[in-house]
């Protein structure tokens, strides 16, 4: 009776998305990316702060949007 409860309390599992959805879901998340650095270069700085924040976020970015590339390159091969 108890894993009936479980069964029926728990969420449905979704469906794993198909090879060509994530190739889609990655491009727009590569494109997004892009658009977030392109976007971080027209900030407002004014002080060193901003500007080292500006360029650690920057980096973080860049790292992301390298490994969501080499995923899709994955799934390319």
């Amino acid at each position: 009776m108890t894993a009936e409860l479980e069964t029926a309390s728990s969420p449905p599992r979704a469906e794993p998305r198909t090879l060509p959805q994530r190739r889609i879901d990655l491009a727009e998340l590569i494109r997004k990316k892009r658009q977030e650095i392109t976007n971080a270069y027209g900030w407002k700085l004014k002080t060193e702060a901003e500007i080292a924040q500006r360029d650690s976020y920057l980096r973080q970015t860049r790292q992301e949007l390298g490994d969501l590339e080499r995923e899709l390159a994955a799934e390319d091969a």
